[in-house]
């Protein structure tokens, strides 16, 4: 191992991570979506190298960035992404704003796979939009997709767009060829835009491989991907993703859009941080997954062992776990407040994921191995003394 992910790293005292919740420093901190880890050297060097040059004006999209998401979408996830298709965009969450408000109107319906992202509730009814739930079904340790409800919904709900997590947050989920093909085909029959988030699209564990809708191409003109570098690489404060519109005529409507929502020039320092991690971040990035394959497997072993409290979802890809309380323990209060309270570890609640959902706990693992030892020894110890 070249890197050494369990070094303990001085968080930055504006750490939304660390910092929101400091009042109690023994609590483990495994909510928000980034990881813990020092960012790959090449970044630093190329952050450092920019800066030398001491100007920070407005600046314009070099060439450079462009190909480098070009390279790593042909090379890591075998897509091929033309020049033009790309609209950067200062993040994933603000691209799926600018869809909504460019291909929508108020009062529209817009299909969700619940659990989900819970900033896709908040774009949808933030912009006056109608949430319409295909919620996964859950099957043994994994989720699938309900296609004759997916399909009954087109049908007769007669939604304007359906927003996908590919793969998915918080489950985990990274859909087969055979399943987004179906998505894709079910939303051209039924006239219905395909927004991908594929912003995990790299965080994928070895058995599983992503796919990007993107690769249809019977479908490019009905469908928006979005990505970014920031959770590979763990960046997400460059604010810095990339919108991906193969149909011309769509392109230009979110770019209007995107100027009538304000200024266009994105953060100098976030584009060198991106273009330097497609460029020189792989071996990184590989070494980054194995680490918290490792601290998945050793989690999903724990969690089995007391599979009478527990029932874990096997995540194939993202640094998250997904994890429903199931004993009499939690039935005094939900299980994210259990594991705050008794446990000392702060995770996500299963509500923010969907209302049906309050049993439920997202943690993040992408974490020192040993901060998630000693936090599941206290869970365990919560738990003893709880029987």
């Amino acid at each position: 191992m070249i890197y050494n992910f369990s070094k303990i790293v001085t968080q930055d005292r504006n750490s939304q991570k660390w910092h929101n919740y400091a009042d109690d420093p023994i609590v483990s901190q495994m909510w928000i979506a980034d990881m813990d880890f020092e960012v790959a050297n090449e970044i630093k060097e190329s952050l450092i190298n920019r800066i030398q040059t001491p100007i920070f004006g407005y600046t314009n999209v070099p060439d450079s960035y462009y190909d480098s998401i070009q390279k790593w979408q042909l090379n890591e996830h075998q897509w091929v992404v033309e020049k033009d298709w790309i609209v950067p965009v200062s993040g994933v969450v603000t691209g799926i704003n600018l869809v909504i408000q460019a291909f929508t109107t108020e009062g529209d319906k817009i299909v969700i796979q619940t659990p989900v992202y819970h900033s896709f509730f908040n774009c949808i009814l933030n912009n006056n939009r109608v949430v319409v739930e295909n919620p996964l079904e859950q099957y043994n340790d994994y989720y699938k997709i309900d296609f004759n409800h997916l399909e009954c919904i087109f049908r007769k709900e007669k939604p304007k767009m359906m927003i996908l997590c590919s793969p998915h947050n918080p489950v985990g989920k990274v859909f087969s060829k055979q399943e987004l093909e179906s998505i894709c085909m079910l939303c051209s029959k039924y006239n219905v835009i395909l927004v991908s988030d594929e912003i995990h699209q790299d965080i994928v564990f070895p058995g599983s491989s992503h796919y990007s809708v993107g690769r249809f191409k019977d479908y490019l003109e009905n469908v928006i991907i979005l990505v970014s570098a920031s959770k590979s690489f763990n960046l997400a404060g460059f604010k810095v993703s990339n919108s991906i519109i193969p149909n011309k005529k769509m392109r230009e409507l979110y770019t209007q859009k995107k100027k009538q929502n304000g200024p266009i020039s994105l953060n100098i320092l976030g584009l060198i941080a991106c273009e330097a991690a497609y460029q020189f971040g792989k071996p990184w990035l590989k070494e980054v997954v194995n680490y918290i394959e490792s601290n998945r497997d050793y989690a999903l072993e724990f969690f089995k062992r007391y599979s009478n409290h527990f029932h874990i979802f096997t995540p194939s890809a993202t640094y998250f776990l997904w994890i429903k309380g199931i004993s009499d323990i939690f039935s005094k209060q939900t299980i994210a407040d259990w594991f705050l309270n008794s446990a000392k570890i702060r995770g996500n609640k299963g509500e923010d994921f969907g209302r049906s959902n309050m049993d439920f706990i997202r943690l993040n693992i992408a974490c020192r191995k040993e901060t998630l030892v000693e936090s599941l020894n206290r869970v365990e110890s919560s738990l003893t003394k709880a029987m």
